[in-house]
């Protein structure tokens, strides 16, 4: 049953009441999971605009913004190549080695505009 209602929590995180009756945690206790939830995603779109991709683009920042996660967005060619991803990737994990340990994300999703929230 709790294992259900922080699987609710991470759905649908204004959900707090249904958590808290269904677990007996108190809102300090929720706060502190909220804490631990720290998630970032990073994207890239670039090129020559497109009405689709610009859609999946406002669906992805929705759904970070809904949730609190910040969105890294690379929207120029850093290098005429295959490379731009991972650099990308490499350049955003650096900014968050030198946060302190405590505003650091704990974890990144690379995502997909051809994937749609």
């Amino acid at each position: 049953m709790v294992l259900l209602a922080f699987i609710c929590l991470l759905a649908r995180p204004h959900a707090l009441s249904t958590f808290n009756v269904l677990t007996g945690i108190d809102d300090s206790e929720v706060s502190e999971i909220n804490n631990l939830r720290r998630v970032g995603t990073i994207t890239m779109l670039y090129g020559e605009p497109d009405e689709i991709y610009d859609r999946a683009m406002r669906s992805h920042e929705r759904y970070c913004k809904r949730r609190g996660y910040p969105m890294h967005r690379l929207s120029q060619d850093i290098f005429k190549s295959f490379w731009n991803k991972p650099y990308y990737i490499l350049s955003i994990l650096m900014q968050e080695l030198a946060k302190r340990p405590s505003e650091r994300v704990q974890w990144f999703m690379y995502v997909s505009l051809t994937l749609h929230f």
